[in-house]
């Protein structure tokens, strides 16, 4: 599965390269007047978590979580190489999760003899988890004029930086933790209503026709938080960041505005 979610990455990167250098001629557009396209369409993408292809072989459960995600979005510029993007997208998760049994163990090298709890995978099953969220992006397309001039710009190609904020809430999940005997009056009445996500990215964006682009970045820090209630207490959990990087990389289709 590493191998190939690695040889995805490689192809998508070369089929960017190679249309990239496809496309070159010669304009007159004065610099001033040079600026990025608003637009808007419908997407669809996936990401990979870099932490899941370089973790040692002892913590691979053998589990599988495939993302999917599909929306709509739209660019709008609010400087010559400046855009803000607002998106609502359906994040669905297609998972084979281990599911475990609890049996009581012991230690016999101490005195008296210790007794604890292990677990030991029982068998795999199908889960599902359905999302929807919220989303805003300013982008900055650094170089894009000169890209411009070149030929190359097309549907705002290039590369970008760009900090994505969102908000999501779950709406299905059919996965549920396997639990010990007792610890499942400690969940039962714990409810998550929705997370928080900010984060930085580096991205490229290639456009394949006049309405159709492929885009990928890389996220290279992220906090996130999450909204929750627990025994008719509400909490905020304090933000986590995430310092390992994500991968995205997601197909458009446009319509100009």
């Amino acid at each position: 599965m590493k191998r190939f979610k690695l040889s995805f990455i490689v192809i998508f990167i070369v089929v960017l390269r190679a249309y990239s250098q496809k496309e070159v001629y010669f304009n007159t557009t004065k610099s001033d007047d040079i600026q990025v396209e608003s637009m808007h369409g419908i997407e669809i993408g996936s990401s990979i978590s870099t932490l899941h292809l370089f973790q040692p072989i002892y913590y691979n459960d053998n589990s599988l979580i495939i993302p999917l995600s599909m929306g709509y979005f739209c660019e709008k510029r609010i400087a010559p190489s400046w855009t803000i993007i607002s998106s609502i997208k359906l994040g669905h998760n297609f998972m084979k999760m281990p599911h475990y049994v609890f049996f009581k163990d012991s230690s016999s090298y101490q005195e008296p003899v210790l007794y604890f709890t292990s677990q030991k995978i029982s068998n795999y099953k199908f889960e599902y988890q359905l999302g929807i969220s919220l989303g805003i992006e300013p982008r900055w397309y650094f170089g894009y004029k000169k890209r411009y001039q070149e030929g190359k710009a097309k549907l705002n190609s290039g590369w970008f930086l760009s900090v994505p904020v969102s908000v999501g809430a779950t709406l299905i999940n059919t996965y549920k933790p396997d639990m010990q005997d007792g610890q499942d009056s400690i969940f039962s009445n714990y409810k998550e209503y929705c997370s928080f996500a900010i984060s930085g990215t580096l991205g490229y964006r290639q456009a394949i026709t006049k309405q159709l682009f492929l885009e990928g970045n890389v996220r290279l820090l992220s906090t996130s938080s999450t909204f929750s209630e627990l025994n008719n207490k509400f909490y905020l959990t304090q933000p986590t960041i995430h310092f390992f990087p994500g991968i995205l990389i997601k197909a458009a289709y446009t319509f100009k505005k």
